[in-house]
């Protein structure tokens, strides 16, 4: 294994019953080279741990500022939060987080070593066996730090438990190569079949994703293919009936998931100073447009699950 042998893990979701058979543990690495603008887990796009303020849990003492060594924090005027963060200055030392007594200010992530995360994950093993579960990696983006997630999930295997990557198979061939040895399902995106669109909503162009999509495919791994429905970005008749036509003409078979918009990631964005898109759009997409684009994409011929 090279020198990678510890990754920052924003979140360790246990009981799972989303991210792939059965119930599962699922831990999310921080770091992504896609930058979606409707992007769920905001703290898993960097890979540097950021800090992460929660005004609800402050007591507006004052400490984080009398701590701060570059004054990069300062009391907000307008009425709500308590506390400002100026991320530029800010050199991640870490005293405001020590000096607060609540911890409204906190950490985003933790480093785990490849042994800790494995043993974090197979913890649950007595579930796992009794439902048909596993475990899964999720980000962030899993195939960014391949060292660390193909040792994590080979010594997961390892001990019998199913391995499962949520993952936008945006990699070289060499990285996805990698991961075939060591995973049993994958859980890959495909959020827009259209090239310039891909690039004008998550940052990069979507080639090697459906190259490697349709490597996987190929592959005696197993493959579901996703996409999120973002209202007006996503959901459109023609990105779900180009995706459908894709997905139909893999080799083997690979069911296609259309996933609800998910309206509850406002309140990230807010601890890390950040402006939501969809702040406007709470509520998911309603049943019967949900049918309409499962209708259009069985038309293609497409299994939908």
């Amino acid at each position: 294994m090279s020198s990678d042998s510890s990754a920052p893990v924003f979140d360790i979701k246990r009981f799972a019953l989303h991210d792939g058979p059965g119930i599962r543990t699922t831990g999310f690495l921080k770091g992504c080279p896609l930058s979606c603008v409707w992007c769920q887990n905001p703290e898993g796009i960097e890979a540097d741990r950021l800090l992460w303020y929660t005004d609800t849990q402050c007591i507006r003492c004052g400490r984080c500022m009398e701590a701060c060594p570059e004054d990069a924090l300062s009391k907000s005027d307008d009425g709500g939060r308590f506390i400002l963060i100026d991320r530029d200055r800010c050199n991640r030392c870490g005293d405001c987080v020590e000096a607060c007594p609540t911890g409204a200010l906190h950490w985003d992530s933790r480093s785990y070593t490849v042994e800790e995360l494995a043993e974090q994950l197979m913890r649950d093993a007595v579930f796992y066996e009794s439902s048909g579960g596993g475990v899964t990696l999720s980000g962030g983006e899993p195939t960014a730090r391949p060292d660390f997630s193909v040792e994590v999930l080979r010594r997961c295997r390892g001990g019998g438990f199913h391995t499962a990557v949520e993952t936008t198979l945006f990699a070289s061939r060499a990285v996805v190569e990698r991961f075939l040895a060591v995973t049993d399902l994958f859980l890959a995106d495909l959020k827009l079949i259209d090239d310039e669109a891909h690039r004008k909503y998550t940052g990069v162009g979507n080639d090697a994703i459906l190259e490697n999509i349709r490597y996987v495919a190929s592959s005696e791994c197993s493959m579901v293919i996703r996409t999120p429905l973002i209202p007006g970005i996503t959901d459109t008749d023609a990105n779900i009936t180009g995706i459908a036509a894709f997905v139909a003409g893999l080799e083997g078979e690979s069911p296609l998931e259309l996933l609800n918009f998910n309206p509850l990631a406002e309140s990230k964005y807010r601890s890390l100073d950040r402006s939501y898109r969809f702040a406007d759009t709470l509520t998911q997409l309603p049943e019967e447009r949900m049918e309409r684009l499962r209708e259009l994409a069985r038309k293609e011929g497409c299994r939908v699950i």
